[in-house]
């Protein structure tokens, strides 16, 4: 019995997509127009508070800072001074941003 050794594969792709309020997924061959797709945050938290004090003041706070560390610095430095209005519209562009996939 012989066969054919060069058959042609053909590859589908799918897509998997979940409701909010459903934690079961549903799969589609096609990009539903209905479904907006999120990618994951750029910058979360402790991250977004250093690029923002990064951006607003030039000094880039140590990554190995927790988070209370990082808040008593805003406490001290920004808070209640001109540039603290400045520093939340930058921290929430920051919490905004998405990065692709």
């Amino acid at each position: 019995m012989s066969y054919n050794k060069n058959i042609d594969r053909m590859f589908i792709e799918y897509k998997v997509y979940r409701k909010m309020s459903d934690w079961k997924p549903f799969i589609s061959r096609d990009e539903l127009p209905s479904c907006q797709m999120m990618g994951k945050k750029k910058f979360v938290g402790k991250k977004a508070k250093i690029e923002a004090v990064y951006r607003l003041t030039g000094k880039r706070l140590s990554e190995d800072y927790t988070t209370e560390q990082i808040n008593n610095y805003l406490t001290v430095e920004l808070f209640n001074t001109s540039l603290w209005h400045k520093y939340r519209k930058i921290y929430m562009r920051f919490l905004m941003k998405r990065s692709c996939c």
